[in-house]
């Protein structure tokens, strides 16, 4: 009886143990829940992405005809050293008062040489996200002995407006001619681009009328007496390109606008036409042409 006490249980046992399945890939009663599905948690927030400072732009030309290695500062730090007609581009500060500082390396050379100790020492205040071009113009020279330690008027903070109409040419015209003379902008078929602008001035932003260009290589400069003009037609460091092709070819799909400035060198012993782009891109694109002037 004892015997079969142990058959049996025996017996039992195997079958106990026989139940599970033997495929490994097949889930038996045994071996917990299915796909135990995972707890929640909760997704932490990420960092938001923190607000940009706040900048200013500011720009520097040396406008001043026959000088070299003009040594700019903004507060303290030299930023750029420009020859004639170059610029450092637009530089991002913060916005507020900064210390702007233009000091001559050279001398300025005309029919008298004079030297320039400081050209630029003013504090100019920037608003936020705005855009300026800051022209150092040729001094007006006196007395060939003379040794000039303050700008004057020849010196003029602009405010850019660096956003284009689509397929629009828009431009600005400065007149900072020495010794002082008022001008108008014309195509070389009379057609007026700028009115007669006053010398240190500056007129707003108007969109430049294409038709007027056609048909014309020659923009020209006349004072209100007419007596004589100033022709603008080759571009230096361009040969066989025309100032008015120049100036259209920076029309693209984006639109442009531009500043033409027109400066005399010390003593007005030459004359010459500038067209800047206001882009915060090609902020360095000069386009300079030298005046021939005929009565």
């Amino acid at each position: 009886m004892k015997n079969l006490c142990y058959l049996l249980i025996s017996i039992l046992a195997f079958f106990c143990i026989g139940c599970g399945d033997s495929d490994p890939n097949v889930i038996s009663g045994f071996q917990g829940i299915p796909n135990p599905q995972p707890t929640g948690t909760a997704t932490p927030n990420p960092d938001p992405i923190p607000d940009p400072d706040p900048v200013a732009r500011l720009r520097v030309l040396n406008a001043v005809v026959n000088s070299q290695d003009l040594v700019v500062s903004i507060d303290g730090s030299q930023v750029g050293q420009l020859d004639q007609f170059q610029t450092t581009g637009y530089l991002e500060l913060e916005p507020g008062q900064h210390r702007l500082v233009v000091e001559g390396n050279t001398e300025i050379i005309s029919v008298q040489t004079t030297e320039i100790d400081v050209l630029v020492d003013q504090t100019l205040t920037l608003a936020e996200d705005s855009s300026a071009t800051f022209v150092v113009g040729t001094p007006d020279i006196g007395t060939p002995t003379q040794t000039i330690e303050e700008p004057g008027e020849n010196n003029i903070l602009l405010t850019d407006d660096v956003t284009p109409s689509t397929g629009t040419l828009s431009a600005r015209f400065l007149n900072i001619l020495t010794p002082a003379l008022d001008v108008s902008l014309e195509t070389e078929n009379d057609d007026v681009l700028f009115g007669l602008t006053s010398s240190g001035e500056v007129t707003a932003y108007s969109n430049i009328n294409l038709t007027l260009l056609q048909g014309t290589n020659e923009l020209r400069t006349y004072p209100q007496t007419r007596n004589f003009f100033t022709s603008f037609m080759d571009v230096e460091g361009s040969p066989g390109s025309d100032i008015v092709q120049a100036l259209t070819e920076q029309l693209g799909l984006q639109g442009a606008n531009l500043t033409i400035l027109t400066v005399s060198a010390p003593g007005d012993t030459a004359r010459f036409l500038v067209l800047i782009l206001d882009d915060l891109v090609n902020d360095d694109t000069i386009i300079v042409s030298q005046g021939t002037t005929e009565r």
